[in-house]
């Protein structure tokens, strides 16, 4: 038992170091345009961003 609570804490601590070093790579502009993307996206409407190398994969899933 306590070794299984230890292996999840562990892996825990694994998933959030590779969210934040994710999320430090990623510049603020590709985050603000994700969230601009999935708040159009789970309203309905069609993504209409200017297009740049950073987050063309975004732009193309959230078009419906």
């Amino acid at each position: 038992m306590v070794g299984n609570r230890n292996l999840a804490r562990a892996y825990l601590h694994g998933v959030i170091a590779a969210v934040s070093m994710l999320t430090s790579s990623l510049s603020s502009n590709v985050i603000d345009a994700a969230q601009l993307i999935f708040s159009n996206s789970s309203s309905g409407h069609s993504c209409s961003i200017s297009s740049t190398s950073s987050f063309e994969v975004f732009s193309s899933s959230c078009k419906m």
